[in-house]
């Protein structure tokens, strides 16, 4: 029986809208900023490799398995607490230089930001994993979906919108705001009596680095659940990497592709996210993630005939953009409830990491090649490429992924 009440999931909510305004701030706001200021793409580029350390989350989740916190508070109020504080220090150290004078200084904030937004989501993802009931899952993947759509319109467009019309030091007065609240609820917070039940020990450097490996040999993961990972977000990377210089050349100017991705998209995904909770109540795991997978199969062909559906409509680009966005914002919450199933109490942060990072490297992998091979085939060979790998998918855990899907709790 669960313990879980209001305040725990309005604390999920919170971390995960935190987390992706921060990531808004530093890689959206922060580089508009440096763009319109005269910054050189190479300066800027020092700034996008901070995404990369997305990927060393599975180190950090070491750190949090391996350091345990035995209080009455909870293990991962601990590790929120900590990160969210070296946030707002980070915050209050960058309020007060000129990042356009002191770019050095701000490459050095940006990097700390990033590590310690990294430690709170690895401990948000164990909190998840742990907390959550087998059916409480699915909305809990919903309100980790409706926090991220949020964020990052704060993030990456609200804090942008307050520099431009009120200066640099209301724009991070947000951002030290919105620190400044985590804390204190963070600080108010205590884990549920589910979580302070489970007996923590520290587990040794050896036995955490060996379930690295071991994780994947588990009858409930195996080599079909890491393949079945990395395919996962492929299609949808494939193709959203194509939006802007799409439409861009379909003629929307710069406000206008604004506009469209990072507020209607958004709004829209929002709107949508709760009929993913509606369909985890009334359909399996393995039923949902299928259907879903099958009929965005068709939705990304369709992207093939872009130009041909553009004279025909002119918006066609957008409204496929919007079915295929709904689609995804769909199949996520399902896609992190399976996380939450397949990660074990004892390793929680960890396992949660483990997956997360390796459907994280498909979608990097399928983001990086996408502009690359439309530069030379056309981004009709992409758009096929994206609907080819999610038919792959959706023949692949027909044949050989029902089982994976199904968990006893």
């Amino acid at each position: 029986m669960s313990s879980i009440k209001r305040r725990d999931w309005f604390l999920l909510l919170s971390l995960g809208n935190f987390k992706i305004t921060l990531v808004g701030f530093y890689m959206i706001s922060i580089v508009t900023i440096l763009k319109q200021s005269g910054f050189s793409l190479n300066q800027l580029s020092l700034l996008y490799l901070l995404a990369s350390i997305e990927l060393v989350q599975v180190l950090v989740s070491l750190v949090i398995e391996r350091y345990q916190v035995n209080n009455k508070s909870g293990h991962f109020r601990f590790w929120l607490l900590l990160s969210n504080g070296i946030i707002f220090l980070a915050l209050f150290a960058l309020f007060w230089i000129d990042i356009k004078e002191q770019f050095n200084w701000l490459l050095v904030i940006c990097f700390v930001l990033s590590i310690m937004g990294i430690f709170l989501a690895s401990a948000t993802l164990g909190l998840n994993s742990t907390i959550l009931s087998y059916k409480e899952r699915g909305f809990g993947g919903v309100v980790q979906v409706l926090s991220a759509r949020s964020g990052r319109m704060i993030g990456g467009g609200l804090v942008l919108y307050l520099y431009q019309h009120y200066g640099w030091h209301i724009a991070v007065g947000l951002m030290l705001f919105l620190s400044f609240i985590m804390l204190v609820q963070i600080y108010f917070y205590r884990e549920p009596s589910l979580q302070q039940s489970i007996q923590k020990k520290v587990v040794p450097w050896r036995d955490l680095l060996k379930r690295i490996w071991t994780y994947w040999l588990q009858p409930t993961t195996g080599w079909r659940w890491f393949i079945l990972l990395i395919l996962s977000c492929m299609p949808y990377a494939f193709t959203a990497t194509t939006f802007i210089p799409v439409l861009s050349d379909q003629g929307f100017d710069a406000a206008q592709v604004g506009t469209i991705l990072a507020v209607y998209l958004p709004i829209l995904c929002m709107i949508a996210s709760p009929i993913s909770g509606w369909m985890m109540r009334h359909l399996s795991r393995y039923t949902m993630i299928f259907s879903i997978l099958f009929s965005q199969v068709f939705v990304l062909a369709s992207f093939i005939f872009v130009e041909e559906l553009t004279k025909l409509y002119r918006n066609a680009f957008i409204v496929q953009i919007m079915v295929l966005s709904i689609g995804y914002t769909l199949l996520l919450p399902a896609v992190m409830a399976v996380f939450m199933d397949k990660a074990g109490k004892e390793m929680a942060t960890l396992d949660s990491s483990l997956q997360y990072t390796v459907m994280m490297t498909g979608a990097s992998i399928a983001s990086f090649l996408s502009l690359r091979l439309a530069s030379h085939f056309g981004f009709g060979w992409v758009y096929g490429l994206s609907a080819a790998v999610s038919l792959v998918m959706v023949i692949f855990i027909l044949l050989f992924c029902q089982r994976i899907f199904i968990v006893n709790e």
